[in-house]
């Protein structure tokens, strides 16, 4: 805070000539060719006319600083190039009036702050605006928002404008404050024209990053953002570099679709299984004779030293040495074999009989012709 005598007599009457002048002088747009490209140069600019500017050109929406700080000439600059320099010239006692027209976040009365040409109305300040006119009213279907996305630097810039209050007449409302985490946003209208009013409670280098956006008649939203320089107060704007220019946002690159899961094997029959061999049949037991000697499940006949003696008597039974012995034993077939040859006499004899009898009934049938 500087203390000045008489200032603040001066500040005062300075304030209500401001408030004075804005609201009965109407603001003039400097003329402007439509579609000029901006020239990408330094510039520090220290006093006289120019706007933040929305421009529509194609469908695309760019924000540039209409430069006309030099009378009847006017300049498109792109932001990032340009810095304001409000040096000595733009400092403002807040005047002992000030109470319930300077709100307090601004200083008190005496407190020194720095301010544009809309305040003081001085000579020779800058005298930055807002500035739609390169706006179609038909190309759009929402105002031109702009808003303040960043400040570095300290915490002491704000924007205003003057506002009617029932009490206490004409006062100072603040739209942007960079004290906030989200300094704020202001509506323009296409085809606007029109200067807030600037404050920096605070020496120093202040990086404004504002971004300007739009809805177009299409349904589509636009934008564009850049970041310029001011520099508050007595220091040198030689020394202080231009911030990097804006990169836009790089498109996401787009999803690869995931690749097809490739196909299950389908499973493989199962081998039929070889079919099951039949059991074969049990050998069935040959039937004993009465007289058999051997049990159940037995084959009679001798084991161990009697078997080998029995080959002899095999022999002499008419049966080949080596085969198996029939069911129940040598006693059996012993029986078996006597009963046979008892048997061949009585067949010879009654094939005798049979003859004998057949060549008796041939005889008689030829007798009997």
């Amino acid at each position: 805070m500087r203390e000045h005598a008489g200032r603040a007599g001066r500040a005062g009457r300075a304030l209500v000539g401001a408030v004075a002048a804005c609201l009965a002088v109407p603001v003039l747009a400097a003329p402007a060719q439509a579609g000029e490209e901006p020239v990408r140069e330094r510039a520090v600019l220290t006093g006289g006319h120019l706007d933040l500017a929305a421009r529509l050109d194609g469908g695309a929406l760019e924000f540039h600083l209409k430069d006309g700080t030099v009378p009847g000439r006017t300049v498109w600059r792109e932001p990032n190039d340009v810095i304001l320099h409000f040096d000595a010239r733009h400092e403002w006692e807040i005047p002992e009036t000030a109470p319930g027209v300077v709100p307090e976040q601004l200083g008190r009365a005496g407190d020194t702050v720095w301010v544009d040409h809309s305040v003081t109305y001085g000579d020779g300040l800058l005298w930055p605006g807002w500035n739609t006119e390169e706006v179609a009213a038909e190309a759009v279907r929402s105002p031109v928002t702009a808003t303040f996305t960043g400040i570095d630097g300290p915490e002491g810039f704000f924007l205003g404008q003057w506002r009617d209050d029932p009490e206490r007449g004409t006062v100072v409302g603040i739209d942007i404050d960079s004290t906030r985490p989200e300094p704020g946003s202001v509506e323009l209208r296409p085809g606007v024209h029109a200067h807030p009013l600037w404050f920096f409670t605070e020496e120093g280098v202040y990086r404004i990053r504002l971004e300007m956006s739009a809805v177009l008649a299409s349904g589509e939203r636009v934008d564009d953002a850049a970041t310029f320089t001011a520099v508050v107060g007595d220091i040198d704007p030689a020394d202080v570099e231009l911030p990097g220019p804006e990169t836009p946002d790089e498109p996401a690159p787009p999803e690869l679709p995931e690749p097809p899961a490739e196909p299950e094997e389908p499973e493989q029959p199962e081998q039929p299984g070889q079919p099951e061999q039949p059991e074969q049949p049990e050998e069935s037991e040959v039937p004993r004779e009465p007289g058999d000697i051997g049990g159940p499940g037995q084959t009679g006949g001798a084991e161990g030293p009697e078997a080998t003696a029995g080959a002899d008597d095999a022999t002499a039974a008419g049966r080949v040495p080596g085969t198996p012995r029939p069911a129940g034993g040598q006693a059996a077939h012993d029986a078996l074999a006597a009963t046979g040859t008892a048997v061949v006499p009585a067949l010879g004899t009654a094939a005798l009989l049979a003859a004998a009898a057949g060549t008796l009934l041939v005889r008689l049938a030829r007798h009997a012709r």
